[in-house]
């Protein structure tokens, strides 16, 4: 389970630094941090608003290559 936890911290951080760079407050600067969705927002609204466009970001070819040496790994070769 310690590689689905690094997985799940890196794609949180991922996910974080997308939410900044998609926020209006900070592209213009705003001093106010009423105005900077990156802060004012959930984790799992940071999750949902910026899905897609993680999705989209996503290389899923390396992806899938890595679950499939993680059901490798775990004896799990009949789901791959």
């Amino acid at each position: 389970m310690a590689e689905l936890d690094a997985v799940f911290k890196d794609l949180c951080a991922f996910m974080n630094d997308l939410s900044v760079e998609r926020c209006y407050g900070c592209e213009i600067s705003h001093p106010s941090q009423r105005e900077h969705a990156c802060l004012c927002a959930t984790d799992d609204e940071i999750f949902l608003t910026n899905f897609d466009a993680a999705f989209d970001l996503l290389n899923k070819d390396k992806l899938l290559l890595a679950v499939r040496d993680l059901l490798r790994t775990r004896g799990l070769e009949k789901f791959c």
